[in-house]
């Protein structure tokens, strides 16, 4: 049986459901907005997604995974890659945005926490 989804979504029998969507909130910064699920399947997508956004609007992107479903290894790693492309571009790097054990587990068990900037919601990013 087929799998059905709304059009914005990536979603065959090969790959998990992913979603991504960007918007400006201040000059050279965007916000991208990932729902569904990240890992091997998907991966190249969401790091292209990632590097285009670096490529096209500037050194600091803000990474919302309060919607995402699965954070696999792969995800972490493209969030490491972005996050060094960011830097060497001049940026002072990413943000990540996270509160449910989804996205918050896999980044404590690897460490990342503290590597990255985390705050629990996009309020905390865009008033401080």
């Amino acid at each position: 049986m087929r799998r059905t989804s709304p059009p914005s979504l990536l979603w065959n029998d090969a790959l998990a459901p992913l979603a991504v969507t960007t918007r400006p909130v201040e000059p050279a910064t965007v916000v991208i907005t990932v729902r569904g699920e990240i890992d091997m399947s998907n991966r190249a997508d969401f790091q292209d997604r990632l590097m285009a956004q670096v490529r096209r609007d500037g050194p600091h992107l803000v990474v919302d995974l309060t919607a995402v479903d699965y954070l696999g290894a792969a995800a972490l790693t493209v969030l490491l890659t972005v996050q060094d492309s960011v830097r060497a571009s001049g940026g002072r790097g990413m943000t990540i945005v996270a509160s449910t054990p989804a996205a918050i587990l896999p980044l404590t068990m690897a460490g990342l926490i503290g590597f990255f900037e985390v705050h629990p919601d996009l309020a905390h990013v865009c008033s401080g």
